[in-house]
């Protein structure tokens, strides 16, 4: 990968600093497993396995919705939801749909921004 820092997965795991603020210490091995899913997603997919990549950050989103369904079950379903439609569209290679499904996360985890440079 060109620029680890760049990558959206990583850009997104940097963003999880407001998840652990906000649902308190006990969220931190939650969160610590979320960042290193999507760290290991943004590796395989720097170097072309998109399968492993897609598998690792499923587990990552499964996760996000897990602690985010801790504090608002509504809020968790949603992340659900939007977690399978990350991994379809990665799935699918829709870059589209997963650049829409990752900016829509990183806004529920605290991040305002959209990243519109990200290489799908």
């Amino acid at each position: 990968m060109a620029d680890e820092q760049s990558d959206p997965f990583v850009k997104l795991s940097d963003t999880l600093g407001e998840v652990e603020v906000t649902i308190g210490a006990s969220s931190r091995p939650a969160v610590a497993l979320i960042r290193r899913k999507l760290i290991e997603a943004a590796a395989a997919r720097g170097s072309g396995d998109v399968s492993a990549g897609v598998h690792a950050l499923h587990q990552a989103m499964e996760q996000l919705a897990a602690l985010a369904g801790t504090l608002d079950p509504t809020e968790g379903a949603l992340m659900n939801l939007i977690a399978q439609r990350l991994t379809s569209a990665l799935a699918l290679n829709d870059r589209d749909a997963a650049k829409d499904s990752v900016n829509f996360i990183r806004h529920r985890a605290g991040d305002p921004k959209d990243d519109p440079n990200t290489d799908w």
